[in-house]
């Protein structure tokens, strides 16, 4: 009877072997399940940020093209250039005289994938930063004809990071009217 009861708390100690086991695989499945959220959280992140960059740099260059065509006049648009665009004509180069150039000849245009500003034929000055693909740049001309107020609507669209993983797709439109009436 003695060697009975001995036996009884010997298997009433500690777990067996099987239950330390199933405990590990399951502690090991949830942590490989958080592990793997964690790294789409962290991957999530960096697309994110990337967009958000991108769209920063684009978003500079629309200003940067705003500003100078709010002070502009004698617009035209197109590859070639028209001296006469007509009403909602698209084209991916707009050129206009502008006052912040001091009244010289300014042409916006889409080069390498890159968003670029030219005064008077002084070379091309790069809006966007090169690790950015503009994809699309177009201008539409409104009321470029006339005495009514022109209009100018900038579209862009292009890639973020296209040399990564992580590379992001954005579009971004904006409208601008000039200070001055057409003469």
């Amino acid at each position: 009877m003695n060697n009975m009861r001995d036996q009884k708390i010997k298997k009433e100690k500690g777990f067996m072997l099987v239950e330390l086991l199933v405990s590990v695989a399951i502690f090991t499945i949830i942590i490989f399940f958080s592990l793997g959220a964690v790294v789409i959280v962290f991957s999530s992140n960096r697309k994110s940020e990337s967009i958000r960059t991108s769209v920063d740099n684009a978003n500079f260059a629309l200003e940067a093209m705003s500003r100078d065509i709010r002070f502009g006049e004698n617009f035209k648009c197109g590859n070639p250039l028209k001296s006469i665009c007509g009403d909602g004509e698209e084209g991916n180069k707009l050129s206009f005289v502008s006052a912040s150039a001091s009244k010289g000849n300014t042409v916006f245009e889409l080069v390498n994938g890159q968003i670029v500003k030219n005064v008077n034929d002084g070379g091309n000055l790069p809006l966007t930063a090169p690790t950015y693909k503009i994809n699309t740049l177009n201008f539409t001309l409104v009321n470029n004809e006339g005495d009514a107020q022109p209009m100018v609507t900038i579209f862009i669209e292009g890639v973020a990071s296209p040399q990564s993983k992580e590379s992001s797709t954005f579009s971004l439109q904006t409208t601008v009217s000039p200070r001055q009436l057409n003469n």
